[in-house]
């Protein structure tokens, strides 16, 4: 057979072959990818590391919506938010410095409703106390705040303050509001560490709805 004859089947082979990958590549595109539920946070503690110099924290940028300090006056906590996601273990991350607390990224957004997850060191490897050494010191009806990469600042009111052992930790928990429609919910480690396993015994958490 000549061109002349194939050109017609030619065209219409390679119209089906562009138009059948554009409906996979748009298939991927569209297709709700399926996240493993979360089995925990990461709890190795940090190496050492100084406190945040004021200028490195006057200087910090995040983007708009994303969480940039959060500040517990009553414990005197004015901290540097960082990004964090999970680890190869499907446990959500936390920061590499004591000094600095994690948002994790699965979570919302403040303003947003759903819940904001913020996770935070106790201490580090050398047991120099974190950012979170005191946060079973808060009480109920104390006040939080959290300011967003675009100047915005949001207030909660803590309303659950509970130490549980770590596997009793219930994640989903974690990650949805338990008082109204937007909250925050902190956690670090707590009991007893266990220098074999690199872990401590329980969790501290603290769930806070917004009021302002």
């Amino acid at each position: 057979m000549s061109y002349k004859t194939l050109r017609p089947f030619i065209l219409s082979a390679l119209v089906l072959l562009v138009m059948s990958t554009i409906g996979i590549l748009l298939f991927k595109e569209f297709q709700t990818p399926v996240r493993p539920p979360i089995t925990g946070i990461e709890s190795s503690p940090p190496v050492h590391s100084a406190p945040i110099s004021p200028e490195a924290k006057a200087g910090y940028r995040v983007a708009p919506t994303a969480p940039k300090y959060l500040r517990i006056s009553s414990l005197n906590i004015d901290a540097m938010v960082i990004s964090v996601g999970t680890t190869d273990k499907n446990t959500i991350d936390a920061p590499k410095t004591a000094w600095e607390v994690g948002w994790y990224t699965g979570s919302v957004s403040p303003g947003t409703k759903g819940t904001v997850l913020i996770d935070g060191h106790v201490n580090d490897a050398f047991g120099t106390p974190g950012i979170f050494y005191n946060l079973q010191n808060l009480h109920e009806g104390e006040e939080l705040s959290i300011t967003r990469g675009d100047g915005a600042e949001f207030f909660y009111t803590v309303s659950r303050i509970v130490q549980k052992p770590l596997e009793q930790v219930d994640m989903k928990e974690l990650l949805q509001p338990v008082f109204g429609d937007e909250g925050l919910n902190l956690i670090t480690c707590g009991g007893t560490y266990d220098r074999e396993t690199g872990a401590y015994s329980d969790r501290v958490l603290v769930f806070a709805k917004r009021s302002r």
